[in-house]
């Protein structure tokens, strides 16, 4: 059908004022075509500019000129033509550019306000570089039954223009005179007369053999009859042919080839019905999926393109781009169109769409996309945990540490016993200085859940490294367990983990050997021998443990136990002696 192009105003501006510039106009109409006589059975017919791409924009107008001034001037015994001047300032009157094609329904209430019976519109088709194809349709606006034949015309680009509007016009004007017989045909078939009807077909044909409503009707009538489908098949493709714009012939051959399970049949019929009716979209997007189901992306997305290019806002189309995109692998497009299909209709963003548009610029690596989405994924649905998740390891890889500690509290207000994102959010902590926290955080988790252990063991020991020389106490309570927890941790690792244990307890071997000899009064014996005997076990345990981390730092380690710990060993010893500490 004839498609409304971008430039014209929105085609669902109202035509009132059409009737009121009418009204206006009848007597300067008038007085402008008197020297044209019609008969008194003429048809009143209204011709608009034909559809097209832009390159032909002002052959459009020379065609559809030429249509009306042959209907007007050579077949004023069939026809009434609209004079050009009083179309035009009914458009004007309503906001129309004159010379810019209507999209149907605004052409056919434009016919019905000037009280036409007919209205002939048209497409121009590019068939290559250099060559085109004119199609003319003619069809009733209001009639009961309404009929409609077109013609067409194939030819170099360079030799369209008058002369093609007057062939069009010629076999418009023929094909006219079998719109009476054909509805009659209409109109017994659905009275079941069915010997009546196809004797009104037959003689539709005789007076204009390619009459497509005849043969419509005609096939109509024998598949009421229980006809074989490939005779029907045979008459509908002669009413195709006939009228490539019979969208009722293109849906009844479209039908029959779907009972048969001919996929290249509705193929084909689907993509005539495209050329009649560019703007249905129920039938590409259907046609779309036979090319998918074929395997056959390039023609699906050509197919899509044909209606996008024109209009790059249609929702249903973009998604199912979207799809064929994702099948060329054209995942930062296909993401794209999805992102487009949120921006024009805000009633279809619902949660599936929201996890294709995300998972779709996660596939295709775009992280800042991705990270866009997450956030408004958050926003949207709350309670969906995983994008807390990935929104905070997204804001973590850009640097955002308090962003994406955000991100996880969010998800933990939705499930705070969560044992493994409590252990995310202590390293996040950790990563923030925030150790008192993040310790909390990571014994919880590995209480709740001991196959955490392992991963909470890496906290606590960089929590007990950083406060050993503060806080050594501390330092080695927390080191103790990320050695116990970290069994399966590589033996690197574990070294680690043994050696800064070990110097914690250096240190507090130390502090107890200060103890135990500030503690030398007569009535201090209690106090000495306990820190003696602590620093004994202390320093039994740092040569384990640094013997066990040594390669952390070979130097440090020979010079604690080689030095160090026979010291210390051989003071606690005498420490024990002199106080007559008792056994133990």
């Amino acid at each position: 059908m004839i498609q409304q192009r971008a430039c014209v105003t929105t085609a669902g501006r109202s035509l009132v004022s059409l009737a009121i510039a009418a009204a206006a106009l009848v007597a300067p109409a008038a007085a402008q075509i008197a020297r044209v006589t019609t008969s008194a059975g003429s048809v009143k017919v209204v011709v608009v500019p034909f559809s097209r791409p832009d390159r032909d924009s002002a052959l459009s107008v020379q065609i559809a000129n030429a249509v009306r001034d042959r209907l007007k001037l050579a077949f004023t015994d069939r026809f009434n033509a609209v004079d050009k001047r009083l179309i035009d300032t009914n458009l004007v009157s309503s906001g129309f550019p004159v010379d810019m094609p209507l999209d149907p329904t605004s052409a056919r209430q434009l016919a019905r306000v000037l009280n036409a019976r007919l209205l002939v519109e048209g497409v121009i088709l590019q068939l290559g570089d250099d060559s085109i194809e004119v199609v003319g349709r003619m069809s009733e606006v209001t009639q009961t039954l309404p009929q409609s034949a077109s013609a067409s015309v194939r030819l170099e680009r360079r030799a369209a223009g008058t002369r093609t509007g007057n062939d069009i016009a010629n076999r418009l004007a023929d094909a006219f005179r079998s719109f009476e017989p054909a509805k009659q045909c209409q109109a017994f078939r659905q009275g079941q007369d069915y010997p009546k009807a196809l004797t009104a077909a037959n003689d539709a044909l005789r007076r204009y053999p390619n009459s497509s409503q005849a043969l419509l009707c005609m096939a109509q009538v024998m598949r009421a009859q229980n006809a074989a489908p490939d005779t029907v098949i045979k008459v509908l493709v002669r009413a195709q042919n006939a009228d490539s714009m019979n969208v009722l012939a293109q849906w009844q051959l479209m039908r029959y080839y779907e009972e048969q399970h001919d996929t290249s049949g509705m193929i084909q019929s689907m993509h005539h019905i495209l050329i009649a009716d560019a703007n249905n979209n129920e039938v590409r997007i259907a046609l779309v999926r036979l090319h998918i189901a074929r395997n056959e992306p390039d023609s699906s997305l050509r197919i899509l393109n044909e209606s996008l290019d024109r209009n790059p806002n249609q929702a249903d189309l973009l998604d199912v781009r979207s799809r064929v995109y994702a099948m060329l692998n054209r995942l930062g497009d296909a993401a794209g169109d999805l992102a487009h299909v949120a921006a024009l209709d805000s009633t279809k963003v619902d949660s599936l769409l929201v996890y294709r548009i995300y998972n779709t610029y996660k596939a295709a690596h775009d992280t800042v996309n991705q990270l866009a989405w997450a956030d408004t994924a958050t926003r949207r649905f709350p309670t969906q945990v995983s994008y807390w998740y990935e929104l905070a390891a997204l804001r973590r890889a850009k640097a955002d540490s308090a962003g994406a500690m955000q991100a996880i509290r969010g998800y933990l207000r939705v499930l705070p016993n969560d044992a493994r994102i409590n252990l995310v959010y202590a390293g996040y902590l950790y990563d923030a200085g925030q150790f008192d926290s993040a310790r909390v955080r990571a014994l919880a988790a590995a209480e709740a859940d001991s196959t955490l252990r392992g991963n909470a063991a890496a906290v606590l020991f960089g929590i007990g490294a950083r406060l050993r020389a503060e806080h050594p106490a501390d330092a080695v309570v927390l080191l103790q367990r990320a050695k116990d927890w970290a069994t399966n941790a590589p033996a690197r690792t574990r070294e680690q983990i043994a050696f800064f244990l070990g110097i914690g307890q250096y240190q507090l071997a130390v502090a107890a050997d200060t103890a135990a000899q500030a503690a030398s009064g007569r009535d201090q014996t209690s106090a000495r021998c306990e820190a003696a005997r602590r620093e004994a076990a202390l320093i039994d345990q740092v040569e384990a443990n640094v013997t066990a981390g040594g390669r952390t730092a070979p130097d440090t380690a020979q010079q604690i136990l080689t030095q160090a710990v026979p010291a210390y060993r051989q003071r606690a010893a005498a420490f024990i002696r002199t106080a007559h500490c008792p056994a133990q």
